[in-house]
């Protein structure tokens, strides 16, 4: 596959979840790193005061998808920054620990923020 539509369709992965909250809800332990794919098991849901996790069913969307080469390394990229931030600043907010999208502070990053970063895709 050119490597054109592999970024393509990595764009379309993430976008796609980020719309939903699912990026966002998305851990380290829903990765088969091996096997390349990921389960979609939860979403993240934030409002004003907190967040929630929210389990998925089949009726809901949990499902196991499939992903590229590309986004497995840039996962494996993710993890280890994230491994960083943990071990660097040992106070941060541990039930967070496992989640993919962590911002410096050790807090799952907000819809907004993701939002900005997906714009120009």
């Amino acid at each position: 596959m050119p490597m054109e539509s592999i970024v393509s369709e990595a764009l379309k992965i993430i976008k796609s979840l980020s719309e939903t909250g699912e990026l966002l809800g998305l851990k380290f332990s829903n990765i088969n790193f091996k096997e390349k794919e990921l389960t979609i098991c939860q979403v993240l849901v934030k409002d004003d005061i907190k967040e929630k996790i929210r389990p998925l069913s089949q009726e809901t969307g949990y499902r196991t998808i499939k992903i590229p080469d590309l986004v497995i390394t840039e996962l494996k990229k993710r993890k280890k920054i994230n491994r960083f931030l943990f071990k660097s600043n040992p106070n941060m907010a541990i039930k967070w620990k496992n989640y993919v999208c962590i911002g410096e502070r050790g807090n799952v990053k907000s819809q907004a923020v993701l939002n900005k970063w997906l714009v120009p895709f």
